[in-house]
């Protein structure tokens, strides 16, 4: 990668004189004209503050997937409920796509939740798709940042929000709920485009960072694996747990490959 103009004027001020310029018929001496000291240091001190908004603005995502990952790491009390969000809402989603109807979804304090559905066609899915959604949110979202359409990750989120807001059984749930809509909606209202992107961004690497946490924090006794246990009677529950792991984390290579511009998502 060739540096910019900036870095390029940097080294070359920073670098060592040459033999030449080392004579003694060539001092360079700034007590001489010490007016060009403040003056050389304004100049490099602006150098450094352009090179410093290039980075930012070549590698703001990935400098944005670094932050993310420190808030779900340090602030998994409050990014957790994110993820409980999303997992309890495939559990809903899967389960009313495969023609089931979703009783009622719970959120409870310790970031934990419970879906209750009947008459799916097809149980396994449903219980498969709880661990795997917020990754699959996460990559879904991250392809429409890319193909610019952050505004669209933010609506589906909020259309999502509030249908999971109807059935959502518990006070807290919908406390949730109803503070994660709101802040999206005062986003999309409010928000520039910049700060529209900044969230949406930001909302895609939660999600995929907090999937993958999630599933490794649950790979020992999860329910949904010991659910999927029992339905197939076969596939033991640590072998759901690992291969939920590699989905979740291939989500999330590939999700940040696409947001970082390293790979490009399928139209």
């Amino acid at each position: 990668m060739q540096l910019p103009w900036p870095a390029m004027w940097i080294v070359w001020l920073l670098a060592p004189l040459p033999s030449w310029a080392q004579e003694r018929g060539f001092e360079w001496q700034w007590d001489v004209h010490p007016i060009w000291g403040p003056f050389a240091m304004i100049a490099v001190s602006l150098l450094l503050l352009v090179l410093f908004g290039w980075v930012l603005l070549n590698l703001a995502p990935l400098i944005l997937g670094a932050i993310a990952a420190v808030l779900v790491l340090g602030l998994w009390s409050i990014t957790g409920h994110i993820i409980t969000i999303a997992h309890e809402g495939a559990h809903a989603a899967v389960a009313v796509l495969l023609g089931g109807k979703v009783t009622e979804v719970r959120l409870h304090r310790d970031r934990t939740g419970s879906t209750t559905s009947g008459r799916a066609l097809l149980v396994l899915p449903v219980a498969a798709a709880g661990y795997l959604g917020p990754s699959v949110f996460g990559l879904l979202g991250s392809g429409l940042i890319v193909h610019g359409r952050p505004d669209l990750v933010l609506w589906t989120s909020l259309a999502l929000l509030f249908l999971l807001l109807l059935t959502t059984a518990n006070w807290f749930g919908r406390l949730v709920v109803i503070t994660t809509g709101a802040l999206l909606l005062a986003t999309l209202y409010q928000g520039s485009p910049g700060l529209r992107l900044l969230v949406a961004c930001a909302w895609v690497w939660v999600l995929l960072i907090g999937g993958l946490l999630h599933v490794w924090r649950h790979r020992r006794g999860g329910v949904d694996f010991m659910i999927m246990h029992s339905i197939t009677g076969v596939v033991p529950a640590f072998l759901w747990a690992g291969l939920a792991l590699v989905a979740t984390a291939a989500a999330l290579v590939l999700g940040g490959a696409w947001l970082v511009g390293a790979a490009t998502p399928p139209l």
